[in-house]
């Protein structure tokens, strides 16, 4: 039976291996060995610098002529830090979460989980 190479033919490669790209794990060492045996090697760029990145994919590009893949990941930035309120003055969050307040939260009514409560076939003695 034929097997359909429409994918392997539109990547360039051999067989029908994608390297998984394992940032931290492997490089362009690893990258280079998979696309020269016929996969399709990853090079993981997110905890790269630009500068490491080009550096990287021009030492694939030395070493094999093979197709490869470059992955990095668009992390959102975090939100920026509010300054530090005076001291002596508390600071509660809101309900929503987006701005601080200066008045005490609500407190919720409390309520006795049900095995804490008197049961009918408790002994008062």
């Amino acid at each position: 039976m034929a097997r359909n190479r429409r994918l392997l033919d539109s990547l360039g490669i051999d067989l029908p291996i994608i390297q998984a790209p394992m940032a931290g794990a492997n490089g362009s060492a690893m990258a280079v060995a998979v696309s020269e045996a016929g996969g399709l090697g990853s090079l993981p760029c997110a905890m790269l610098s630009g500068d490491k990145v080009r550096a990287e994919i021009g030492i694939i590009r030395q070493q094999t002529a093979k197709p490869f893949n470059v992955i990095s990941s668009a992390t959102p930035r975090p939100p920026p830090t509010r300054p530090a309120p005076p001291p002596g003055r508390k600071v509660f969050p809101t309900t929503t979460g987006s701005s601080a307040s200066t008045r005490r939260p609500r407190r919720r009514p409390s309520i006795a989980h049900p095995s804490t409560r008197p049961c009918a076939t408790w002994s008062r003695t």
